[in-house]
């Protein structure tokens, strides 16, 4: 186990000391899989959708990292706006960044 996913999970654990706060964790956990899963999806969808017509393999890479630009920028936006220490985005980072890249 690395140390980075050592780090998420005493975060995501550690205000889940009370059954609010682990329901909560749970919560934010379901919500971050299901944003990291539209993130991943939606941008393969349009690397899969652009990539095949000559001359814009360019435009399809650009897109997936726009994609995941713009959800790397909501997840910080949401870390800003919830304003909870129990909001890991940790989590969320680990779903996106490892859910794959075409290429």
């Amino acid at each position: 186990m690395s140390l980075n996913h050592r780090s998420c999970s005493a975060v995501y654990y550690n205000p889940a000391k009370t059954l609010g706060g682990m329901i909560e964790a749970d919560i934010y956990c379901v919500m971050g899989l299901g944003f990291a899963s539209f993130i991943s999806l939606g941008s393969m969808y349009t690397y899969w959708a652009l990539e095949p017509h000559a001359g814009w393999e360019w435009l399809a890479d650009a897109l997936v990292l726009i994609w995941i630009g713009v959800g790397m920028s909501m997840v910080a936006w949401f870390k800003l706006w919830i304003a909870k220490p129990t909001f890991n985005p940790g989590q969320i980072h680990n779903l996106v960044g490892f859910s794959g890249f075409p290429g």
